[in-house]
């Protein structure tokens, strides 16, 4: 699992984050993903719903309990959304497991969730990503490139900064 808890108290409405989650879904087909494993196969398969309603809950108590808990709850990946958002009294919790999300990722649905535009915009997107490296491949002399991309590549924080008087952080995988 990937877990990222508040580290400073954030003021949100649970209804704005419930809207905010299902365009996150709607949007990020990762969201709608869930892995089923067929009997004898080793690997699990992707299953890519067309839709897939989030867990949107508020928990009466703090984001460290909140945390706690999420950690430690069940989740079946079979049948059950990819990504869990928990509003607490103190703070947001936003979870994911790691095969649908890496801290990253996961730093980025809780800005676009708190609304930090700033940090929504700058975002590297897989697909960006995919693309330089198939550039790459196709030409390995592309130094500037690599370069470019290797000054950009985000490093896991251990905290994300929000334009907002909030901090996400501390990534639990």
């Amino acid at each position: 699992r990937v877990l990222f808890r508040s580290d400073r108290p954030v003021d949100l409405d649970p209804e704005s984050v419930a809207s905010a989650t299902v365009g996150l879904v709607r949007d990020h087909e990762i969201l709608r993903t869930t892995y089923q494993q067929p009997a004898g196969m080793r690997l699990a398969l992707q299953h890519v719903h067309d839709e897939l309603a989030a867990s949107v809950r508020v928990f009466d108590g703090s984001a460290d309990d909140a945390a706690r808990a999420e950690s430690e709850s069940p989740w079946d990946i079979a049948v059950e959304s990819p990504l869990r958002v928990v509003v607490a009294t103190d703070g947001i919790v936003v979870t994911t497991p790691a095969l649908a999300a890496d801290s990253d990722a996961v730093a980025y649905v809780a800005a676009v969730l708190v609304g930090d535009a700033a940090l929504v915009e700058d975002a590297l997107q897989y697909a960006d990503y995919v693309q330089w490296q198939l550039e790459n491949h196709e030409d390995p002399d592309r130094s500037d490139a690599r370069e470019w991309w290797t000054q950009r590549r985000p490093v896991a924080p251990s905290t994300v900064s929000f334009s907002r008087s909030s901090e996400i952080g501390r990534a639990h995988v």
